[in-house]
Order: C-alpha cells, then structure tokens, then sequence
C-alpha cells in the first residue's frame, strides 16, 4: 500500500489536472461568446449594408425623377419658348431633332447615374454577403472552441489521473 505522501501527490496531481481542466474549460466557453459576439455584430453590419444597398437604390429613383423635372423646367421648356418666339414650330424639322437628341442625352443621363447607382448598391449588397458569410464563420469558431476545450480538458484529466496511477504504480 502506498504510503500518505505517495497519496497526497496523486491527490494533488489529479485536483491540478481537474483545476487544468476547468480552466481550459472557461477558456473554451469565452472564445465562443467572444465569437458568438462577433458574429452578432457581423450580422448587424449585414442588416446596415442592406439596407444602404436599398437606400441607395430609392435615393436613385428620386434623384431621376428630380432630374426628369429639372430637365423639363430648365431645357425643355425654354427650348419650346424660344422656337416658339423665333416663329418655329417646335415639333418638326430641326428643331425636332434638337428636342430629340436633348431627350436621349437625358436617358443616357438616366440610364448612367441609375448604373452607378446599380453598381453601388450591389457593393453593399457584396458587403451584406461578406458580412454574412464572416458571421457564419464566428458561429462556427464558436463551435470548434467549445469542442475543442473539452477536448483539451478530457485530455487534462487523462493525463493527470495517467500520472497519479504512475506515482501509485511506484509507490
């Protein structure tokens, strides 16, 4: 039989590999929480990037209508007054043509400032992705922290009574 000092290491070889294990434990469980935040933010970044994407596409639509406006009250229409004044007939021969082409110039106006936009929306909606994706891989991190603590932890504990039968095996 092993004598007390023989039983008080083993004792406190095992209480250390407990305490190892507790510790590795904790450790464990803070970086899930710690990931589990970061994928909480993440998501909240997601949710704010989606909704600049759409934002931006409503400030867009606005902004082409502003446009359209702007276009008729300040070209348009003076055009029209001026033909008009000069005796011309605004809606044949060159003058036609003048509105015509005054007219595409504005659609492609349209049509590039609604690209930009198209572009810029889609930036965020990538970044709402990327924000996703990155919030998917905290809660996986989470996960393989937790495991990986316990694995640790049982390790700890197998070691520790390894050694305790060691020292008894000796005594």
């Amino acid at each position: 039989m092993a004598d007390p000092v023989t039983w008080v290491a083993v004792g406190t070889t095992v209480a250390g590999a407990a305490m190892s294990a507790a510790g590795q434990r904790a450790q464990g469980k803070a970086q899930a929480r710690a990931a589990q935040y970061n994928a909480e933010i993440a998501e909240r970044n997601a949710k704010v990037a989606k909704q600049k994407a759409e934002w931006r596409t409503l400030v867009n639509k606005l902004s082409n209508v502003e446009f359209r406006e702007d276009f008729r009250r300040e070209v348009i229409a003076p055009t029209i007054v001026a033909y008009n004044k000069a005796g011309v007939v605004a809606d044949s021969g060159t003058a036609r043509l003048v509105m015509e082409e005054s007219a595409r110039e504005a659609d492609e106006e349209i049509a590039r400032r609604t690209m930009v936009a198209s572009v810029e929306a889609g930036e965020f909606e990538e970044q709402a992705t990327n924000f996703r994706l990155n919030a998917n891989l905290e809660r996986l991190y989470a996960k393989q922290y937790k495991t990986a603590a316990r694995y640790r932890a049982a390790s700890t504990m197998v070691q520790g009574f390894s050694r305790g039968a060691s020292l008894l095996a000796g005594a």
